[in-house]
């Protein structure tokens, strides 16, 4: 029975019906508990994560791909684990695009039972037609380099989610932004004398740990008793739905109030920004004076909007702090303080999930609901249907982040053991998964820090990352899927896929025909994309704004977006600087650059940093692209090295520098 178990768990079928059978068993969670509140993630939640997030990013995908992708998956007649995980997703966010727009178009709720329903047909359907072509698929064993590697990067990814633990479980409705914080604000001179009441109802609530309030009036008793008298800050950060509205009293006097707002007038703007979509926050920050050897109570009013209840909202509080003390210690608790266009960013993700899940076809829409497609549509098409079948809250998005993480340290490692010749024995593999595993975690650390783990830059840089590997490694129709996915990420997506295949042209010319095959074939397909979008955008009348949105996001966006930038010279200095602390430096551990994939990845790198090298600004997520590919060519260095003491002698110095590059980084906060 035991030798049986590890043969069945070999097939492609079998995998992916116990991943059926995880997805299918959070039904049962999904009627038990609804999504709730996005104030606290529940339970349910968890566990709808935990079982079905492998099925999300990989059915019907996983069974699909060797039907479409045999010469790619298949050697010695076995599947690599890898190589056809990659492919999975890669198709799965296309097998999304058709199953949202299927479902509108037949009039059936974009919601987790279709949606479940759907991706359990096509996997019993597709597994029973891969059964019927190739009953005897196996998936090849993991090489000793990939399994203790792999080991190694899952280890390295939990680890860091636990250790970044509430930057990533909180909501980003709990975002929040108020101009009070950005004046100084002292402490009260004697904070260690002061005592606060703190009753909810019956129960108590600690300081900055949110909670639900038990009635409208929230009351907090703060006793002074100091032979002097004090000024003591206080701040209730108050969460809700859209409408909902705080009030903080002293006697009859209002320290503050204000209301959730979805758009909000910003100081030197026309226009509106957007902060939140369905649920919010907004900061109540007043001081209230309290007399020597006396007290004081502060009360926190609370209105819900209509059709919502005082149980809906939540609310956590913070006192006698200055204002770098009150921005440290939200932020520990994972309530961001954050610019509004940083937290409109966070928002339009996931309002373009929200409407893909309902009537509109395309992501990309202005609050107004105009079509602008400042971004293109090909990760909301990943982030919707994970939100509908798993849970709503941010931490669906952190997930993915961390599923990427993985899958981006993984490609490298699979990568190099690709152009190794050989497997890779355990104690290579190891540390290269050290050291591709600390450049992954250099991209999570810059995403988290800025909030952004629901960004498109997370699935952008590994599709550019896939886009170099399956193109060197001959796997044509997945660097295809993956290539065309680079496109509808990001702008500049054809353009870094285009470089990479020049670059593998002029350094291979023994392979140039077979890249240029790849090449026009990606080109047709770019083509045909972009005239059927032009169609869609004539029929519709939006031609003008998405030629404007493409333009915008081309220029003003990225040269004309910092009245503060350096001047243009010594731009590519600052960039070089950033880039090597975040990962640019361990290029050094790539050398002598042994073998095509390393000099193709690194070469890459390079071309691709000038573009970004003159913006006049330098956000986290223009460097991830070049982390991956960075860490892409050391692995791919290392492997390709004659022996196994030289493999060892690499790969060791790769993980030192990436782990010190890392600790850092993280020291600096760069």
């Amino acid at each position: 029975m035991t030798a049986i178990i590890p043969a069945m768990a070999r097939k492609p079928l079998h995998v992916a019906l116990v991943l059926l059978g995880a997805l299918l068993a959070v039904v049962p969670s999904h009627l038990a508990s609804g999504a709730g509140s996005p104030a606290f993630i529940e339970g349910a939640e968890w566990l709808r994560l935990v079982l079905g997030l492998p099925a999300v990013l990989l059915l019907p995908g996983l069974v699909l791909a060797p039907l479409l992708m045999p010469r790619d998956l298949v050697r010695d007649e076995s599947l690599s684990i890898s190589w056809t995980v990659f492919a999975a997703l890669g198709l799965n966010v296309l097998v999304y695009v058709v199953h949202l727009n299927a479902l509108r178009f037949a009039g059936i709720a974009i919601e987790w039972p279709a949606l479940i329903a759907l991706t359990a047909l096509e996997t019993v359907g597709l597994g029973a037609l891969l059964h019927r072509r190739s009953p005897q698929l196996r998936f090849r064993p993991l090489s000793p380099g990939l399994r203790s590697g792999g080991a190694a990067i899952a280890f390295g990814v939990l680890g860091a989610g636990l250790l970044w633990g509430t930057e990533i479980t909180v909501d980003s409705s709990w975002n929040y932004y108020t101009e009070a914080l950005n004046e100084p604000i002292e402490q009260p001179v004697d904070p260690g004398a002061l005592r606060f009441d703190r009753k909810n109802g019956a129960m108590p609530w600690r300081a900055g740990e949110p909670f639900v309030p038990a009635s409208s009036e929230v009351r907090l008793v703060i006793y002074n008793p100091a032979d002097q008298a004090q000024e003591v800050p206080v701040l209730f950060l108050l969460h809700g739905p859209i409408g909902t509205r705080g009030t903080v009293r002293l006697g009859d006097q209002d320290l503050a109030a204000d209301e959730v707002k979805r758009l909000v007038p910003l100081t030197g703007l026309d226009a509106l920004v957007e902060r939140y979509w369905d649920w919010g926050s907004v900061a109540l920050l007043g001081t209230v004076p309290v007399d020597a050897s006396s007290e004081r109570t502060v009360v926190l009013d609370l209105q819900a909007p209509d059709g919502a209840a005082i149980s809906d909202l939540a609310v956590a509080e913070w006192s006698a702090l200055s204002n770098d003390e009150f921005l440290e210690f939200t932020r520990v608790t994972g309530f961001r303080f954050m610019h509004p266009f940083q937290m409109l960013n966070v928002t339009e993700n996931v309002r373009w999930a929200d409407e893909v899940a309902g009537e509109y076809v395309l992501s990309g829409r202005a609050p107004d609901g105009s079509s602008t497609l400042h971004q293109p549509p090909g990760w909301t098409y990943l982030y919707a249907p994970a939100r509908e079948m798993l849970s709503p809250h941010l931490v669906t998005g952190s997930s993915l982040l961390l599923a990427i993480l993985a899958l981006i340290a993984l490609a490298s490692l699979a990568g190099a053991e690709s152009v190794a010749g050989t497997p890779l024995t355990g104690r290579v593999g190891l540390l290269l998964g050290v050291g591709v595993t600390a450049m992954a975690l250099q991209h999570g650390r810059m995403m988290v820090s800025d909030g952004s783990v629901n960004f498109p830059d997370n699935l952008y840089a590994l599709a550019l990352l896939l886009s170099v590997l399956l193109l060197v490694t001959g796997r044509t129709r997945t660097f295809l899927v993956w290539a065309f996915l680079a496109t509808i990420l990001r702008y500049p997506g054809a353009v870094v896929v285009a470089l990479a295949a020049g670059s593998l042209a002029v350094l291979r010319a023994d392979l140039r025909r077979r890249v240029i095959d790849a090449a026009m074939r990606f080109g047709l397909a770019v083509a045909a994309f972009c005239g059927v979008m032009l169609m869609v955008a004539v029929l519709t009348g939006a031609l003008d704004q998405w030629l404007f949105a493409l333009w915008f996001e081309t220029i003003p966006e990225h040269f004309d977006n910092n009245p503060d930038a350096d001047p243009l010279w010594k731009r590519p200095i600052e960039f070089l600087r950033i880039w090597g602390l975040v990962g640019g430096a361990a290029v050094f551990a790539s050398l002598p650059l042994r073998g095509t994939l390393s000099r193709v990845a690194l070469a890459t790198a390079l071309l691709y940093a000038p573009f970004l090298a003159f913006i006049d600004h330098f956000s986290h997520h223009y460097f991830l692209p070049l982390i991956a590919l960075i860490a892409c060519s050391a692995a791919a260095n290392a492997a390709s090295a004659d022996t196994e003491r030289s493999q060892i002698t690499d790969a060791a110095a790769f993980a030192v520098v990436a782990v010190l590059l890392l600790g850092a980084a993280t020291r600096l906060g760069v």
